[in-house]
């Protein structure tokens, strides 16, 4: 007797056909997959630092030098923070620029930060040549010695020349630094007038 392939039989067996072909596809992207490297995110090349320009003192873990003499030439980070101190672009190098802001501001040339923060502006008020002063600071104030160039200028020589007391008069103004901050005094002698350098906020008009 013959057999008699029924609808049942014929989707049975069409059902494990694609049922093999599924299993063989899959089998072949699982070795496909395992054939590619591992992929991973991608990791950024690290940046060459520029060595021109130190780090910050944040980064460094360090602290300021604010006692370190800043001029043209010197470099860093206290050069930095006096630039910020100007307003102008902090790229750590003391040039041209640095040093004509500053003596814009403060009137000199050569700096330290802790100095900087002491410097007066420029006086918008100093006194004229032959007005007499006095001493307007108590206990008392201290004069500098003042020696004259040949070219008719004046220099401060950073020597102590006397103290005047409170009150009392010290001399008749002779010149007036460019900021105003600063007058050099003909002083009342034993025998000849001595040059006294004073602070201009440290004396007032008789």
């Amino acid at each position: 007797m013959a057999a008699t392939i029924t609808n049942t039989d014929k989707l049975i067996g069409g059902a494990l056909v694609a049922g093999i072909a599924i299993a063989l596809i899959v089998r072949h992207n699982k070795k496909k997959q395992a054939a590619l490297p591992e992929q991973t995110a991608p990791v950024a090349e690290p940046q060459p630092e520029n060595p021109s320009l130190p780090a910050s003192p944040s980064s460094q873990g360090g602290t300021l030098n604010r006692d370190l003499v800043l001029k043209r030439g010197s470099t860093g980070n206290e050069v930095r923070e006096l630039q910020r101190l100007l307003g102008i672009t902090a790229d750590g190098i003391f040039g041209p620029q640095t040093e004509a802001k500053l003596k814009a501001v403060k009137f000199v040339t050569q700096v330290s930060l802790n100095k900087f923060a002491t410097l007066p502006g420029k006086n918008p008020n100093p006194l004229k040549p032959g007005n007499r002063v006095m001493a307007n600071v108590r206990p008392k104030i201290k004069v500098d010695g003042v020696k004259k160039l040949a070219s008719g200028d004046y220099s401060h020589t950073g020597q102590l020349l006397e103290y005047v007391d409170f009150g009392d008069e010290v001399g008749k103004i002779i010149a007036v630094t460019p900021s105003g901050n600063y007058y050099v005094v003909e002083m009342p002698g034993f025998l000849t007038n001595k040059l006294g350098w004073v602070n201009a906020a440290d004396v007032k008009k008789i």
